[in-house]
């Protein structure tokens, strides 16, 4: 049981960065969710953003 754990740590640690971004990624959708209405082409013009800043 112990080595289970240790594996579940150590990819822990390891996508550490990938988990934050996840987590940005939430927030800025959150944003864009909860914000001011846009318009379709604004939308557009941000999920292209969003790809480039988070692959």
């Amino acid at each position: 049981m112990p080595f289970l754990f240790f594996t579940k740590v150590m990819l822990t640690i390891m996508n550490k960065a990938y988990i934050k971004s996840c987590m940005n990624l939430e927030d800025e959708c959150g944003k864009i969710a909860y914000g001011e209405r846009k318009t379709i082409k604004e939308l557009e013009d941000i999920i292209q953003d969003l790809y480039k800043r988070y692959p």
